[in-house]
């Protein structure tokens, strides 16, 4: 389901005829998480295979990662998809200082930052 909203929200940017250029910034699960990461990475794979975005991939190793990570990925991508409720005040610190990229928030609710659309899935 997660992967199914990444790939939607990628294809209505991408429909307008951009070029995209996607980094998935990864919580402390990393990829190879069996979860949110892993589904999260497929529907960015499922964008470049279908929408050929160009995407980059961005490991957080610790908490403290997530700042300079958004940060790096922000200055090189037009789309930064973070994943994770540990991340959410990463995104709420870095998203305001990049208002021309778009952040893609899974795993909690972000409001008032116009810059970022958030989305939240019943675990079941």
């Amino acid at each position: 389901m997660k992967k199914f909203f990444v790939l939607l929200i990628l294809t209505l940017i991408a429909g307008i005829g951009l070029s995209l250029t996607v980094t998935f910034v990864t919580d402390t699960g990393g990829i190879g998480d069996k979860s949110f990461n892993d589904s999260a990475w497929n529907g960015v794979e499922m964008a470049v295979k279908d929408l050929g975005v160009t995407a980059n991939l961005i490991q957080s190793y610790e908490q403290a990662d997530y700042v300079p990570n958004l940060s790096a990925a922000a200055q090189v991508s037009d789309v930064v998809v973070a994943v994770g409720f540990l991340i959410q005040d990463a995104v709420i610190k870095v998203a305001p200082q990049f208002p021309n990229t778009k952040f893609i928030f899974i795993d909690g609710s972000i409001d008032g930052i116009p810059n970022v659309e958030s989305y939240v899935f019943a675990q079941q």
